[in-house]
């Protein structure tokens, strides 16, 4: 361990897992339920609080019952690493519900599950193996007041079996996979990887359709993603996922960003009379249940907008 200031801010950059096909079922890992929310890094400094995105990007304001009570923890200082999530009606993660959370500027249903200490009391725990991290972790957590919003994230018992098959079962987004062995690391790398149920995509909106029927303010969405040379490519629309306060609210994003040429140079199959492009600086997050052989998601169905993301990183997963 080694002491670090007590006194800065000073953002740390987050681990990222990396994709895998399968999850590990040795002793050497344990299994986190993939949640559905974003990623956001706790600095705790003298009773005071600052939550940033995994692009350090501010978002205290946002999330401001979560930071009143990680101020209220036991500690001069401390970084830590989580996921706010909302909970829907039956008690699930939603990232919609998510976004129209923040949009509302509510806090019903927010929660901010920690999973990871950085940082204590000017203790740098990076180098740490993540046993010890999170044993550190419980501890501290101990501390929190009765119904919390903070909670421990929550991790799968790998003696009942395959953990992928009980994401499966428990209706989850997919599971992520941590060496109990190895130090913390910034950046992507195999030491924690990320294994999906269904598969997700997040998405560059290029554009937008006009309603049809029923339906108001639009009819799809226009995806776009970059390849390995950073050139946007379309990949399909998404009519999908959508409710009525999505639409309404999105739309209005929308004509704002609306502008005359395409983003991308082809879109073959577009009936183009009934085409808006806008500007490609929105990422949406789409569930989808493949990829065609011309580069289209098949069956894709909205989740939501990933305002913690930047759209010219977005790449095929």
């Amino acid at each position: 361990m080694t002491s670090r200031g007590a006194g800065a801010w000073e953002f740390l950059p987050l681990s990222l897992a990396a994709s895998a096909a399968s999850a590990p079922t040795d002793s050497r890992w344990l299994h986190e339920e993939k949640l559905d929310g974003y990623r956001i890094e706790a600095l705790l400094r003298a009773g005071a609080v600052r939550l940033f995105t995994r692009n350090a990007h501010d978002w205290t304001a946002r999330f401001a019952r979560v930071a009143a009570e990680l101020a209220a923890l036991p500690v001069s200082s401390a970084v830590l690493d989580g996921e706010v999530i909302a909970l829907d009606a039956d008690g699930a993660a939603s990232f919609q519900r998510l976004q129209q959370r923040i949009d509302a500027g509510s806090t019903v249903g927010v929660r901010y599950h920690v999973f990871d200490l950085l940082e204590i009391d000017g203790t740098d725990l990076r180098g740490e193996p993540l046993a010890v991290r999170r044993e550190a972790l419980s501890a501290l957590l101990t501390y929190r007041r009765r119904n919390s919003v903070i909670r421990t994230a929550k991790t799968l018992n790998v003696r009942r079996g395959d953990p992928l098959e009980q994401a499966r079962e428990l209706g989850l987004e997919g599971v992520i996979s941590k060496r109990v062995d190895a130090p913390y690391v910034s950046g992507r790398h195999r030491n924690w990887l990320k294994v999906k149920v269904t598969r997700r995509q997040e998405m560059v909106v290029i554009g937008f359709t006009e309603p049809e029927g029923s339906r108001d303010a639009f009819g799809a969405l226009l995806l776009g993603v970059y390849d390995d040379k950073g050139i946007l490519t379309y990949a399909g629309k998404v009519g999908s996922g959508f409710d009525q306060a999505t639409l309404v609210g999105l739309h209005r994003r929308l004509l704002h960003l609306e502008v005359r040429a395409s983003p991308v140079a082809k879109v073959a199959g577009l009936v183009l009379r009934s085409v808006h492009w806008v500007q490609p600086t929105l990422v949406a997050e789409v569930g989808f249940a493949e990829w065609t052989d011309d580069g289209r998601l098949r069956q894709p169905v909205f989740k939501g907008l990933r305002e913690d993301k930047d759209a010219m990183l977005v790449r095929r997963e």
